[in-house]
């Protein structure tokens, strides 16, 4: 009798992250619709699935700590030999262990895209950019992993920001950008971590932030209706809580 060969491939890497802190979340807080295949959780937070079928398709995400989500995977627009999707989750309010949490939320109609950075984070600063080799170069004393899935470069002075994703470290102060920057940056410019915000087909969204006690004050990055705006406000402001 012949041996039989069987054979697997990793079809999609689902990553699921707390947005507030850059942590994984476990698979045992999540339920997911929309998929005939249960994931393996390879690590924490880190779903694989195998062979599925290469069509688009949407899962969604319930869970009791985090607001619910859908995710679209488009398979095309998935690296070939590793799809990976990072899926960012906002805390829900009031069911959510450690700080006390900040909240924006809303209705703004046509709104497609939401996120956050802080424009008083100086811990990772700009220094300056190749572009043709798309190398990053900051000053980053205090050895910062920078693994989050993505980070914004601030111009503090126009109150604008970009958001670029790191491919890979080449060392501790120079790293691979998945593009080249758009905006021009002076020296110490900060570098840091976005928060991303939930927005919904209504128009509703949600934002949410750790208090940790000090500077609560963020610049917002959405889109409505194909136009990119900004806003900065102080989440300890009522009168600053929408967009």
């Amino acid at each position: 009798m012949a041996n039989a060969t069987f054979t697997h491939s990793l079809s999609l890497v689902l990553r699921l992250l707390d947005t507030t802190t850059g942590l994984p979340v476990s698979f045992s807080d999540i339920t997911l619709e929309g998929s005939r295949e249960r994931p393996r959780e390879a690590d924490i937070g880190t779903l694989l699935f195998i062979d599925l079928p290469h069509e688009d398709f949407s899962l969604r995400l319930h869970s009791r700590r985090f607001e619910d989500c859908e995710i679209a995977v488009r398979f095309g627009e998935l690296d070939e030999k590793l799809p990976l999707l990072d899926v960012p989750l906002v805390p829900r309010a009031g069911l959510y262990g450690g700080e006390p949490l900040l909240t924006l939320e809303g209705v703004c109609p046509g709104i497609t895209e939401l996120c956050a950075a802080r424009p008083g984070d100086t811990s990772c600063l700009f220094r300056e950019f190749e572009e043709r080799k798309r190398l990053l170069t900051v000053f980053n004393p205090h050895l910062l992993s920078l693994d989050r899935p993505r980070y914004a470069l601030i111009d503090v002075e126009n109150a604008r920001c970009e958001t670029v994703r790191i491919l890979r470290r080449v060392d501790d102060s120079t790293l691979k950008l998945d593009r080249p920057l758009t905006g021009s940056y002076g020296n110490y410019s900060p570098l840091t971590a976005v928060v991303e915000g939930l927005v919904r087909p209504d128009g509703s969204y949600i934002i949410r932030f750790r208090d940790d006690g000090s500077d609560a004050k963020w610049l917002l990055r959405y889109v409505v209706n194909g136009e990119e705006r900004f806003k900065t406000a102080d989440l300890r402001s009522a009168d600053e809580l929408v967009l």
